[in-house]
């Protein structure tokens, strides 16, 4: 089974994920990231994660149209499937 992403709102083979030539991100560095452990295919601390996400997201001064609470069912649906 090949690799899968979660790219815009939806799971995507990763073969089919890209990037944007003029994505501000790629041709400056700016980005986000948060890591999450997994304990028995369940992510941990998942909501504190996505709370983290979306603040780091505000300090770049970019705009959170979506509130964090609105990915959290499918972030977690989205890594179940990948893993």
């Amino acid at each position: 089974m090949e690799r899968q992403c979660w790219m815009n709102q939806a799971i995507k083979p990763v073969s089919q994920a890209g990037v944007a030539l003029t994505d501000h991100g790629l041709l400056y560095g700016d980005g986000v990231f948060e890591g999450v452990r997994f304990y028995h295919r369940v992510p941990f601390l998942l909501t504190e994660h996505l709370e983290r996400l979306f603040q780091s997201a505000k300090r770049f001064v970019w705009s959170c149209r979506i509130q964090w609470m609105i990915y959290t069912r499918p972030a977690v649906m989205s890594l179940h499937r990948m893993i």
